[in-house]
């Protein structure tokens, strides 16, 4: 069997589509499933990365990286033509492509879908019309079952919920109970993505740096792709008991390790709760906004606020307050455990949904 990713990364998008893609492209491969990525070559992109991880990628043409998404949007019918060239070099015919872009809707997908056997969107923006027959929104929200409707065809599968969630092997085959640290100090998690394009983590770095009369331990953890990389190396041997981390593969038993993690709202949100860790969370980008509000009522994170609105004295203050609140932690702990499951998870895997709608070719 064949399947075909469409996805991209680079420095303004970040590395969460690839990075998700992968967690599900390496379950497929578990199913003897050839997977194959169709990435546009962008700054900061992480085609050697997937490359890396032992998956061909066949690279479509540059284009300006400030404009992309727009380029995609306006131009979807090159991209299309594009992806239908891989699928011809390939042998003419796939199983499956998987489109988990934000700019590509029912027109792109109805051109390419002729040359595959099925489609499916990794979506959670719920703002565009799809052509599929497998929807993946793996985020909570409110009224979640209506989220799609009118936006896909009632033949359309829909695997909604955080319950469906892409979790990495190591979160599903070394999954632990959350243990007290042994110490009298907080231990802090800090991971903003991969590329962290809105500085986030120099930030709170520096906000940390000015906090006093509160013990703390800190795990700071970027990606290669991060632009203040070498800041952030100087600001962590300056704070006392501060480790970096770069590109890790052990996150699950960081998180496992950790008292408090401060993130984004994207997959690294869903890696927390699934281990009952209490964190703050950054709004980085629009498409995070409704999750992370939703989550934060729901009682399992604490929401700082949209980035560009904290402040260097904002930050410090909430920081203090939560990291003073210990016995919110244990509140937060059970709302995690409320909201999503590990068990449901691994009873509705989602390549095995994809697995099913593969091998039902006559399916319509």
């Amino acid at each position: 069997m064949i399947v075909l990713i469409r996805t991209d990364s680079s420095i303004q998008i970040g590395s969460g589509h690839v990075m998700r893609c992968l967690t599900l492209a390496k379950q497929l491969r578990n199913y003897n499933v050839k997977v194959y990525f169709i990435c546009r070559e962008l700054e900061g992109n992480m085609v050697e990365y997937i490359r890396k991880e032992g998956f061909e990628v066949f690279v479509l043409t540059r284009v300006n990286t400030a404009l992309h998404w727009e380029w995609v949007r306006d131009f979807w019918l090159e991209d299309a033509m594009e992806t239908i060239d891989v699928i011809a070099e390939i042998q003419g015919s796939v199983d499956m492509v998987i489109v988990d872009h934000y700019s590509i809707d029912f027109k792109w997908e109805g051109v390419v879908r002729p040359y595959t056997e099925k489609m499916m969107i990794i979506d959670d923006l719920a703002d565009r019309k799809h052509d599929t027959d497998l929807l993946l929104d793996q985020n909570y929200y409110n009224g979640l079952e209506q989220r799609y409707d009118n936006m896909v065809a009632p033949s359309c599968k829909l695997l909604l919920g955080p319950n469906f969630l892409l979790l990495r092997e190591e979160f599903l085959l070394s999954l632990k109970t959350n243990t007290d640290s042994d110490t009298n100090k907080l231990k802090i998690l800090l991971f903003f993505g991969g590329t962290d394009p809105t500085g986030e983590t120099l930030k709170v770095l520096k906000a940390i740096s000015e906090i006093r009369n509160i013990p703390i331990t800190m795990d700071v953890i970027i990606g290669e792709g991060n632009p203040d990389k070498q800041k952030i190396e100087i600001l962590c041997r300056k704070i006392s008991d501060c480790r970096l981390y770069s590109q890790v593969n052990n996150m699950s038993e960081l998180i496992q390790k950790a008292d408090v993690g401060i993130g984004a709202g994207g997959t690294n949100l869903w890696e927390r709760c699934i281990l009952k860790l209490p964190s703050l969370v950054i709004i980085t980008a629009k498409n995070q906004e409704e999750v992370v509000n939703a989550v934060s009522e729901q009682g399992s994170i604490y929401n700082l606020g949209y980035y560009t609105e904290i402040s260097n004295t904002y930050l410090k203050e909430k920081l203090i307050n939560f990291l003073s609140e210990k016995e919110n932690f244990e509140n937060m702990k059970k709302s995690c455990g409320e909201l999503l499951s590990l068990e449901k998870i691994k009873k509705q895997l989602v390549c095995e949904n994809i697995m099913i709608k593969i091998r039902a070719r006559g399916e319509v």
